[in-house]
Parts: C-alpha cells; sequence; structure tokens
C-alpha cells in the first residue's frame, strides 16, 4: 500500500528506501483506518476507491460523532450524579453501574488501550484490584467463580457495569504498562 522510492547507495550497492509526502500521506491514511477497526483488506479496498481521502475523513468523521455522543451521555450520567451527591441524596447501585458503564465503555469506544485516558483508568483499576486482595491466588480464585456465575445468568450480567470486553481492554491496558515498565 505504501511504496517507497528506492534508490542506490554508492558505496555498498544497498537500497535506501526513501518516503515522500505521498507516501507519509498513505501512511496516516492507513494507521487512522486501523483504528477505526478497520483490516487491512478494507483499508486497501478503500484506498483504492477514486476518493480514497474523502472516504477516509468520512469514516473518520462518523468514528468522531460516535464518540462524541458516548462521552456526551457519560458526562451528562456524570453530572446527574454530582446533582444528585450535592442534593443529599445518595446513589442507587442501578446509578452507580449506569455510571461505570458509561464511563468505562467511553474511554472504550476511543479503542487506544495506550491512550493516556485508559492508562490513568488501567492504573486506577490496579489499584482498586490490588486494595481487594486480587494479587493472592484464594482470593482471585474465588472472585472469578462469582464472577463466572454472574456472566452466566442473563438477567444478573444486564445489569452489571463490568463485562468480559471491559475486562479485556483493561488486561490490554495493564499489559501495556507493565510492557512499559520493563
Amino acid at each position: 500500500m505504501v511504496k517507497p522510492v528506492r534508490t542506490r547507495n554508492g558505496s555498498t550497492g544497498s537500497a535506501w528506501r526513501i518516503y515522500g509526502p505521498d507516501q507519509i500521506a498513505r501512511l496516516h491514511q492507513i494507521l487512522a483506518l486501523k483504528r477505526l477497526g478497520l483490516g487491512l483488506a478494507q483499508i486497501g479496498q478503500i484506498l483504492a476507491g477514486p476518493d480514497a481521502l474523502g472516504s477516509v475523513l468520512a469514516l473518520q468523521e462518523e468514528a468522531l460523532a460516535k464518540d462524541a455522543a458516548r462521552l456526551a451521555r457519560a458526562l451528562q450520567l456524570v453530572r446527574a450524579a454530582r446533582a444528585k451527591l450535592a442534593s443529599g441524596r445518595p446513589l442507587s447501585i442501578d446509578d452507580l453501574a449506569n455510571l461505570t458503564k458509561e464511563t468505562v465503555m467511553a474511554v472504550m469506544e476511543i479503542g487506544d488501550p495506550t491512550s493516556p485516558t485508559a492508562q490513568d483508568l488501567a492504573r486506577r483499576w490496579a489499584a482498586f484490584n490490588k486494595q481487594l486482595g486480587g494479587e493472592a491466588p484464594d482470593i482471585r480464585a474465588k472472585g472469578r467463580a462469582v464472577w463466572d456465575d454472574a456472566m452466566n445468568d442473563p438477567l444478573v450480567a444486564a445489569k452489571l457495569a463490568l463485562n468480559r470486553e471491559i475486562f479485556r481492554f483493561m488486561n490490554r491496558a495493564i499489559d501495556h504498562q507493565k510492557a512499559q515498565a520493563k
């Protein structure tokens, strides 16, 4: 998809790759489409079209509009929760579950577990898990058993603030932190 210009090194005869503005622009388009979750075959089809840049920008606009809507819903929930607390009323379990689900899903919608927002959430997630004794094997096993039971009951699973997708995302974010720490 990105084809560099090749030159010859005079002394060794080896080839050098040179990337110009067109190749850099194409690479940006590919990376933007990858971040939107598209596979390389789909990206190839989009970029092979007559209006590749227009198609890329349309997809980016669509993704940003979805992100903005999700973030607006999450912000609305946070504001409602703060207003409820300010008026002296407690938050219900449903309030907390919805708030957690929407705010974590908003981070996940962005889709990058290496983003600063996801990394901050992963740090807080790991610290909270540690407070709960999450590093002790027996506690982890008991927690896993409770979690599996809850996930296997569709009525309970639908009410939970967390789901398998969130756990996978957080594990990727935490794995990134561990790799950075090495």
